[in-house]
This record gives C-alpha cells, sequence and structure tokens, in this order.
C-alpha cells in the first residue's frame, strides 16, 4: 500500500464554537475530512501538528490520508477545501495547498 500526503491550510474551531476543548498536540491525531463535493468520511492523521496552533487560527499542517488504495485521491487536489469531523462533529475545516 502506498502513502499520501498532503500539506493543507486548517482552522479548529474554538470549544465555543462547537470544536474541539483543546488541541491536538504532536502526531497521531485521526479526525475524518470530507472533500467538497464529496461525501464519503475520509480518515486522515495529523502529522507533528505545530506548537503555536491555536484554535481558531490557520496554520499549516501535513496530513497523511490513510487507506489511499480505498479512496479517490482526484479529490485531494490544490483549492479543494475540506470539512473536519471528529465522528460527526464538525469541528474545522481546510483547503488543501500542497501535495507532499
Amino acid at each position: 500500500m502506498s502513502t499520501k500526503f498532503v500539506i493543507a491550510e486548517i482552522l479548529l474551531f474554538s470549544e465555543i464554537r462547537g470544536g474541539r476543548a483543546c488541541m491536538p498536540v504532536d502526531s497521531g491525531y485521526s479526525p475524518y475530512v470530507v472533500v467538497e463535493g464529496d461525501s464519503e468520511f475520509i480518515d486522515v492523521i495529523f502529522i507533528d501538528v505545530p506548537e503555536d496552533a491555536k484554535p481558531d487560527s490557520t496554520f499549516r499542517q501535513k496530513i497523511e490520508i490513510r487507506y489511499p488504495n480505498f479512496v479517490d485521491l482526484n479529490l485531494f487536489k490544490n483549492g479543494n477545501g475540506f470539512q473536519i469531523f471528529e465522528g460527526r462533529k464538525l469541528i474545522g475545516n481546510g483547503v488543501i495547498v500542497q501535495q507532499a
């Protein structure tokens, strides 16, 4: 199985906006994303969340697409937006800015 990474500008909502109570730390945070124009929940991993990342502020994030052989990778083109979910709870959004 191959590995697929992208770089995205991410915004995670603060708890008051319905987001997380705290920011993810380091690597291993594994939410789902739904790319605009699609309805599939895709399992991803955030790699090395920046230490200075804060809720309601954008930050650049490397994302690993889990199980890329079972995902339409054409969805992950530069400029495509997506929503970030924990389970079915919307907790943020992002835009793909680079293939990694």
